[in-house]
């Protein structure tokens, strides 16, 4: 429950699974998580707000993972790719970034934040996976990624969220 970078998480498909799962969570944290799966492809998106005010999203980047899903080896060794900008219909495309920038002010965010979604295509639409308040934002990281694929020097973009907070 408090850790990151999918530690200690597991997917599970039947009952006999959930044990060793349950097990394996307890060994990183005193608190588990237990969800549904949500079965589907998975996008993160960044999203800040402007100086003016202005709720941005950035080009949505789609994460597919060489495993069952985006854990941790996935995520830091290798066994993933990320596609920015993602190649989706302009339907996905509008609600993705639609729902993004209606979280982002409902929950008041302020400066960068990431958002990871996956899209079940049986309900045609995007369900929030997790808000990253603290996103990565070295050279490999997601955000940076889709700063340059925006168009933008991560220079332009850290101004940005710089002058926005001298603006609230």
């Amino acid at each position: 429950n408090n850790g990151g970078s999918s530690i200690g998480m597991s997917k599970v498909s039947n009952a006999i699974d959930l044990l060793p799962a349950i097990e394996k969570a307890f060994k990183e944290d005193n608190q588990v998580l237990v969800e549904e799966y949500i079965a589907g492809r998975e996008f993160t998106i960044g999203v800040f707000k402007n100086k003016e005010g202005n709720i941005i999203v950035l080009p949505i980047t789609e994460v597919i993972a060489e495993k069952d899903f985006f854990d941790y080896e996935a995520k830091y060794e290798g066994k993933s790719r990320e596609i920015t900008p993602a190649q989706i219909p302009g339907n996905w495309q509008q609600q993705l970034e639609t729902t993004a920038k209606n979280v982002y002010a409902i929950l008041n965010c302020n400066g960068i934040v990431r958002m990871d979604f996956i899209w079940n295509e049986v309900a045609q639409k995007p369900y929030l996976l997790e808000v990253i308040t603290v996103p990565g934002q070295s050279e490999a990281s997601i955000v940076p990624q889709q700063v340059k694929a925006m168009g933008w020097s991560l220079q332009e973009f850290y101004t940005q969220l710089i002058e926005a907070a001298f603006n609230k």
